[in-house]
């Protein structure tokens, strides 16, 4: 979950080891970013 939109900003951001971890990504929602990515936890681990 990142904040910002890490896709437009520097090149060295583009790199993420975690994301190949990860079943979803949200990037770029500001703080309401955090909600969406509960939302997606939960659909998840009741599925």
């Amino acid at each position: 979950m990142h904040i910002s939109a890490v896709e437009t900003r520097e090149d060295f951001r583009q790199v993420s080891y975690a994301r190949l971890a990860c079943f979803a990504t949200i990037t770029g929602e500001g703080l309401q970013g955090y909600a969406h990515a509960l939302e997606l936890l939960r659909e998840r681990l009741l599925h």
